[in-house]
């Protein structure tokens, strides 16, 4: 029961911020708000190793425990931003949620992770389904196109992160740094 909670509370969460990144786009730029999260996540982390009384980590060691940084939030979350300002946020949502398949399907490619027949048969699915719905959705605008297109290079990205980054988070905590 505990983590059907958790898994509601991160789909809850992650579909309200879809959406209030949507209104924020409305009054300023996305490069403008991708410096609003980037700095209220960092200034967060860095609260969290304060109240755990950590050391924060030297320079030699955020660049190189960093570098799937460029992926995301760098890529992934400027592309994507960039995309939603262009699209609805329902379709931001819907190619947004591929995520996961997409991941699925490049460990196996890239990281020779096991991909059974029931993982194809659903990803395959599961990609008509979203695939189906944007196409129902979509205005037929060529901004809105567009956006869609950033939003899924930007969700690719976010899986390059996740490709790049397994060792480097198997590894090293992001809280790791005792004083």
């Amino acid at each position: 029961m505990k983590h059907l909670i958790i898994s509601l509370g991160y789909a809850c969460c992650w579909g309200v911020g879809t959406t209030l990144a949507k209104l924020a786009l409305t009054e300023i730029s996305p490069t403008t708000l991708l410096i609003i999260q980037l700095l209220a996540s960092v200034l967060f982390l860095y609260a969290l190793l304060y109240c755990q009384k950590q050391r924060l980590p030297t320079i030699q060691q955020s660049f190189k425990q960093g570098t799937a940084g460029v992926f995301e939030p760098a890529l992934a979350y400027m592309v994507g931003t960039i995309g939603l300002s262009l699209t609805t946020a329902s379709n931001a949502s819907l190619i947004g949620s591929t995520e996961v398949i997409l991941t699925i399907l490049f460990a196996a490619l890239f990281l020779k992770e096991k991909l059974t027949r029931t993982k194809i048969i659903l990803a395959i699915v599961s990609f008509i389904g979203v695939f189906l719905l944007i196409g129902e959705a979509n205005t037929g605008s060529a901004s809105s196109i567009l956006g869609d297109l950033l939003v899924l290079l930007g969700t690719l990205f976010a899986v390059g992160y996740v490709i790049f980054s397994k060792t480097q988070i198997a590894q090293v905590s992001a809280l790791e740094y005792p004083c």
